[in-house]
């Protein structure tokens, strides 16, 4: 999958096979420790600010909104993964919603 802006897409696709490879060959063995991930996220975060900028949205902003979210200010989350964490956190959320009024 490209990344919002073509300029970001190699670097979006360096990150994923790190922390792919990450996940599957230690997260899932259960070693969690490590930051193996962590500069590549860093430069891809910077490329995607920017080109989120140059469209006038501020990624600090976003991810603010995202942290204020009740069910996650409990959670300790990499800084790296935070966002897909948050993302199918609020997932969930709206599921067990829908849930409840059923």
């Amino acid at each position: 999958m490209d990344s919002i802006d073509e300029k970001c897409t190699l670097l979006k696709e360096q990150y994923d096979n790190c922390f792919n490879s990450w996940y599957g060959e230690k997260f899932l063995r259960g070693d969690s420790s490590g930051d193996a991930c962590a500069d590549l996220f860093k430069t891809y975060r910077e490329c995607i600010s920017g080109a989120l900028e140059k469209r006038g949205l501020d990624v600090d902003e976003l991810e603010v909104s995202l942290l204020e979210t009740d069910r996650l200010k409990h959670l300790d989350l990499p800084a790296d993964r935070a966002g897909v964490v948050h993302r199918d956190a609020a997932t969930m959320q709206t599921k067990d919603e829908e849930k409840k009024q059923t």
